[in-house]
């Protein structure tokens, strides 16, 4: 998935070097349907979210391969839409508040987060705390911009239980 990722990224770097009848061809509606694909199978719902969004902006109605990328990106938006309702939640963080979501991980666990804001910013902090041990900061981002895109993380496997604390 990685090569796809970044052939297909190479591909939807050049829209702004095509003409309306190179946009015409569907080459770069696959692009961006390859794009899609290949962060879903990367575990990156958000940003094959954004590629799907990015798929629908084009607005070329017609193209040459138009019924095959509508039928794979409608399958593609059902499976991110069921991704996020199965794995995802949506927070409220009021202004100077702090909000923390706790999850409890068994030994040999590795976790993995990401979040994106509709506005503004925010300051974020991953935090192991072991069942036995002291705890062990993962992330900490200050002043996070809503502009900059999805935030991802990654921790572990750890090697003792505990919880993961992610505090916005």
């Amino acid at each position: 998935w990685e090569e796809a990722f970044k052939l297909a990224s190479d591909g939807c770097a050049l829209q702004s070097e095509l003409s309306p009848n190179g946009i015409k061809t569907g080459a770069l509606h696959f692009c961006y349907l390859v794009l899609a694909y290949a962060n879903f199978a990367q575990g990156r719902p958000h940003a094959a979210q954004e590629a799907l969004a990015k798929l629908s902006s084009i607005g070329v109605s017609e193209h040459f391969f138009q019924k095959q990328v509508e039928f794979k990106a409608t399958h593609l938006r059902r499976l991110v839409g069921a991704e996020f309702e199965e794995y995802y939640r949506e927070i409220s963080v009021a202004a100077r508040s702090r909000t923390k979501l706790v999850v409890e991980l068994p030994e040999g666990t590795s976790a993995q987060w990401d979040f994106v804001l509709s506005a503004y910013t925010i300051d974020f902090a991953a935090i192991f705390i072991p069942d036995s041990g002291e705890a062990e900061e993962l992330q900490r981002l200050e002043q996070y911009e809503a502009d900059a895109g999805p935030c991802e993380g990654t921790a572990g496997p750890f090697k003792r239980a505990g919880r993961l604390e992610m505090v916005f």
